[in-house]
């Protein structure tokens, strides 16, 4: 995919600490994920690490794929299944390596 999102986004909030970063993230726009139903923003990406939003219809998927560096997510709302595993609304997944 090309990416047409500057690495970091600008900030809207520009009397904030040089250290902290605030995005608008409606002004974002969605990304088409190769996967049916599924569509992204990317939020932030140092090089090294990527943020971003993930959005699924029901009953959409996301292929089997891993992450070297880890992963971390939060259900908003709905509920995903990884891994056989359901999680719901205010749920925050951690991994060290996928």
């Amino acid at each position: 995919m090309t990416n047409s999102v500057p690495e970091n986004p600008p900030s809207t909030n520009a009397g904030a600490r040089a250290s902290s970063l605030f995005l608008d993230s409606n002004s974002i726009p969605w990304r088409d994920s190769p996967h049916a139903g599924v569509r992204w923003k990317k939020l932030q990406f140092d090089g090294r690490t990527s943020v971003v939003l993930l959005e699924f219809e029901p009953g959409a998927s996301y292929g089997a794929h891993r992450h070297p560096a880890g992963e971390e997510y939060w259900v908003i709302e709905g509920s995903i299944i990884d891994g056989g595993n359901s999680h719901f609304p205010d749920t925050i997944r951690r991994a060290a390596s996928l």
